[in-house]
């Protein structure tokens, strides 16, 4: 029986908790031997919640759960925050003209998009209440 907005049902991965807490700028990180906490790889990307906005590229595997990330951490990580493999970025566009889209027949055609990052801290400080 699918969802309500006709979306089957699917079974996501689990959120991983931290095995160390790492300041705003770390670039190495640690997870708890939970689920896929010491399973990461080369090039697989990760995110962190609540509150944290940034998509982050494991660069280098170090040891059983602790991992060289690039970007550096666009925001501190505490014991209470989790490690997601649906990382959730805040994304404008890039300039005013960044958006094109020639409108075809029946869809738009060569539609292109170029957007930024915005970074964790300016959301909280330019886009929150």
């Amino acid at each position: 029986m699918p969802w309500g907005n006709g979306e089957n049902w699917g079974v996501t991965a689990p959120n991983v908790s931290l095995a160390a807490p790492a300041a705003l700028d770390a670039t190495i990180i640690r997870l708890t031997d939970m689920f896929w906490g010491h399973r990461l790889q080369v090039g697989d990307y990760l995110g962190f919640f609540p509150y944290h906005f940034g998509l982050y590229t494991v660069t280098e595997e170090r040891r059983d759960g602790e991992y060289r990330i690039w970007p550096p951490l666009r925001r501190a990580l505490t014991a209470d925050d989790f490690a997601t493999l649906y990382p959730v970025m805040a994304m404008r566009l890039e300039a005013e003209d960044a958006a094109s889209a020639a409108r075809g027949v029946a869809y738009a055609e060569e539609a292109t998009v170029t957007l930024i990052e915005v970074f964790d801290y300016d959301v909280r400080d330019y886009f929150a209440d």
